[in-house]
């Protein structure tokens, strides 16, 4: 197994479109040297895959409704240790980091700890996010289309309210988060993300951008 890797969660407004858009960017410019481990990818392949979790969730989901992360907690886990013993230069962790609870969690499997880890923050107003709702259905084709405005606005307000607490949590353990401003164009937006990762992760050839 490797020695630890650099991580970077990322935290965006939900239905958003945010995180698929920029791990892709990231995809697309690191390749297989930077690895994803996505709790929305986990979800699709537990509702195709586990009929008792389909059962319990899948009308939730649908709704736009989030799944337990204690339920999804193990095989993040799980591929995060895949991804160690593979020979990768860092981790992208989207939708693990969603209250201050999962961050301690994570925090204390040893996952997220402060001398590798990086929390972005794409930083958006609410209105703007209602706005460009439609976003997320344009770049995340193969999602079920959230038609629960109940659930969404849920989603909205655990965002903005736990948010600031994760921020305090990870500070607190020496964790500087990165505050970026999600206000403005996308190519904008994927150059600045795409730069705080290069030089966040120490990759062992020279990253051309």
């Amino acid at each position: 197994m490797s020695e630890r890797i650099p991580i970077c969660i990322i935290a965006s407004a939900p239905a958003f479109g945010f995180k698929t858009m920029l791990g892709r960017a990231v995809k697309e410019r690191f390749g297989d040297r930077i690895t994803t481990i996505s709790t929305g990818n986990c979800v699709r392949k537990r509702l195709k895959e586990c009929p008792d979790f389909r059962d319990k969730y899948a009308l939730k989901v649908e709704k736009g409704g989030l799944v337990p992360f204690e339920e999804l907690l193990p095989e993040v886990e799980q591929l995060y240790n895949q991804a160690r013993c593979l020979n990768v230069d860092g981790i992208w962790l989207d939708g693990v980091c969603r209250e201050v609870g999962h961050a301690q969690m994570l925090h204390e499997r040893g996952i997220v700890l402060p001398e590798h880890t990086m929390f972005m923050a794409i930083n958006t107003s609410i209105d703007t996010c209602k706005k460009r709702r439609d976003f997320s259905l344009t770049v995340a084709k193969d999602r079920t289309e959230r038609n629960d405005n109940d659930s969404l606005e849920e989603r909205y307000r655990l965002h903005y309210e736990e948010e600031p607490r994760i921020i305090d949590f990870l500070q607190g353990i020496g964790v500087s988060p990165v505050i970026i401003n999600g206000n403005v164009e996308k190519k904008f937006l994927e150059h600045r993300v795409v730069m705080r990762i290069r030089d966040k992760v120490p990759f062992p050839h020279t990253v051309r951008l």
